[in-house]
């Protein structure tokens, strides 16, 4: 994990409230927790987010109990991947995107 992104994700969720911080090596993720809400973020940026990146996050993040991730992406999404995002706030998932840089 970049010490950079690590740095920004830590000082995002310390400026939001989060609390309980844990970092997976493993996984490349930054999780906390603010109230009864976890976050997770995948430190790792995406070079290409599309449709198929996207759904795999969210296939991770429904695994792990999460309703709300960060992803980082090098590249600007697609189209089909913001309409997603917007979109799937409905089933109660809700996606962050940041560019990384």
């Amino acid at each position: 994990m970049s010490s950079k992104t690590n740095e920004i994700i830590l000082e995002m969720f310390e400026q939001r409230g989060y609390n309980d911080i844990e970092e997976d090596p493993d996984m490349n993720t930054l999780t906390a927790m603010l109230g009864d809400e976890k976050i997770c973020a995948f430190c790792n940026p995406i070079e290409k987010l599309n449709s198929n990146s996207l759904h795999t996050h969210i296939k991770l993040l429904i695994d792990m109990k999460i309703n709300h991730g960060i992803l980082i992406y090098v590249t600007i999404p697609t189209s089909i991947v913001n309409t997603i995002v917007s979109k799937i706030s409905d089933l109660n998932i809700y996606i962050e995107l940041f560019d990384v840089n």
